[in-house]
């Protein structure tokens, strides 16, 4: 089993991160940006890498940076966002992709 992760576009619109960021002021907080990540899981077959990459409209890998929170469903649950995107990536060729699942990185 071999897992894949890609970051994506930004989150919050620049009028939502403003607004969170005034709430957050109260605690000494900012935040300076948002963004989607996916994480694939693949089985036994290709891994289709790019493939995915073009179905999700990014292709930079999500990488380990400081400070950086990720939020994604708990584990042990398929959110119904992942169980469409899983079904519509396999209706696109990707056979080997078990799971498809997409969160957020703070």
């Amino acid at each position: 089993m071999t897992m894949t992760s890609f970051l994506g576009a930004p989150a919050l619109s620049e009028f939502r991160l403003q607004a969170l960021n005034g709430r957050l002021e109260e605690l000494g907080l900012q935040l300076q940006s948002a963004h989607w990540f996916y994480l694939a899981q693949w089985g036994a077959g290709e891994v289709d890498e790019a493939r995915l990459a073009s179905l999700l409209e990014t292709n930079a890998p999500l990488r380990d940076e400081v400070d950086q929170l990720l939020i994604a469903p708990r584990l042990g649950t398929v959110s119904p966002w992942s169980s469409k995107a899983t079904d519509i990536a396999r209706v696109c060729g990707l056979d080997s992709l078990l799971r498809l699942e997409q969160g957020r990185r703070l």
